[in-house]
């Protein structure tokens, strides 16, 4: 019978990797485990490490295909460097971990509600949806896939005139498949008709937007876009009017 938990609380202090880390702060929990920011003794380096619900893990195979998944796609420019998979004990029976660099930038969602009226411009959200697709291009055309792209699982940060974009909590779906990776797609440019402002403002947005989101009809999207790559040449030779 696997253990069921709810929630681990760990303190700030409490030790991990032999007393090479110790946890510094909680910022974030989901389905699948809770996350917490860890701090390297020594040296004050900050990392991240997320904390497997025994009853979401079982036999350890979700926290290993999420480290393997890392390692694999670790050239990819969206993606968070993997570092250590482990294991404590809470209250006597085992809890794995991965551990992963801690990468700069806020949650696309909280990023989003600082901007004035709580949306982007549409150019400025086209930058961003190009970062995605950029981003994820790599990882389709290794026949990868995310599974779980949404404003809350999205780092950004300014770069310049452009942003810079990590991805959180790859969702194990099992083997990816031409669906799964059209439906990241999908995913992308709902994050895209999201940030703009929803469906308030869709009908005023320009030819661009909605040839893009298609009126979010899933089927429409994937006639016009297969893979993240499609977006980016898109965007690449969209023939802007004067």
């Amino acid at each position: 019978m696997v253990t069921r938990v709810t929630t681990f609380d760990f303190p700030e202090g409490k030790p991990l990797l032999g007393g090479r880390y110790s946890i510094a702060e909680s910022i974030g929990a989901g389905w699948e485990g809770e996350v917490y920011r860890i701090v390297e003794r020594g040296t004050d380096i900050s990392r991240v490490a997320k904390f497997y619900y025994p009853q979401r893990n079982r036999k350890g195979v979700t926290a290993r295909r999420y480290a393997l998944k890392l390692h694999r796609l670790r050239d990819c420019p969206v993606v968070i460097q993997y570092l250590y998979h482990d294991r404590l004990r809470f209250h006597g029976f085992p809890v794995e971990y991965v551990v992963s660099d801690l990468a700069p930038g806020k949650i696309l969602s909280q990023f989003q509600k600082e901007q004035p009226g709580h949306r982007f411009l549409p150019f400025e959200a086209l930058h961003v949806l190009y970062a995605l697709a950029a981003g994820f291009e790599p990882i389709h055309l290794m026949g990868e896939y995310h599974g779980d792209i949404h404003t809350d699982n999205i780092l950004i940060e300014r770069k310049g005139l452009s942003f810079r974009i990590k991805t959180l909590d790859f969702f194990d779906l099992g083997r990816s498949s031409r669906e799964k990776i059209m439906q990241d797609v999908v995913d992308m440019i709902q994050v895209f008709h999201e940030i703009l402002g929803g469906a308030r403002y869709y009908r005023n947005q320009p030819p661009i937007v909605r040839e893009i989101c298609k009126g979010l009809k899933a089927t429409l999207i994937s006639r016009k876009f297969r893979r993240a790559g499609d977006i980016r040449g898109f965007l690449d030779n969209y023939p802007w009017q004067e």
